[in-house]
């Protein structure tokens, strides 16, 4: 499990380096670009916190199965990225990326190492957009 998670981890990190070098032309998006990565930062480790530090740890202790635990935690995460402005398919790679993230979680018990997957994956999407909006420009 350790050597996926690793491999998922440093696929992301390659990704989000190679779009973090890409030159951006457009004077407002690089200013953007480094207020939603810092935002990014701080929403990607209090999410972790909230949903497999607390959540998740506690609902191991009340339920001695992980299935359910796994099931519920991530259940909790998809509810709460929930809304009108989000496609169907967006809400399916959350919840994916949800189940993910809880099975990662469960089985290394390292909150730092899921927050981290988390920063990386947000960093990946959010450098994807700002280049397909310089591209766009």
């Amino acid at each position: 499990m350790y050597v996926l998670s690793l491999l998922i981890v440093g696929t992301e990190l390659n990704r989000a380096n190679l779009l973090f070098t890409h030159r951006i032309t457009n004077p407002k998006l690089r200013h953007y670009r480094k207020k939603e990565l810092l935002r990014n930062l701080l929403s990607s480790t209090s999410e972790e916190l909230i949903y497999r530090g607390i959540v998740q740890y506690y609902l191991n202790l009340l339920i001695p199965f992980p299935l359910p635990v796994i099931i519920l935690s991530s259940a909790f995460f998809t509810a709460q990225h929930n809304n009108k402005k989000i496609a169907l398919v967006q809400m399916i790679d959350v919840a994916v990326f949800s189940l993910l993230i809880t099975i990662l979680f469960q089985s290394t018990q390292s909150i730092y190492f899921v927050t981290v997957v988390h920063i990386a994956r947000n960093y990946f999407i959010i450098l994807q957009k700002y280049i397909h909006s310089d591209i766009n420009c």
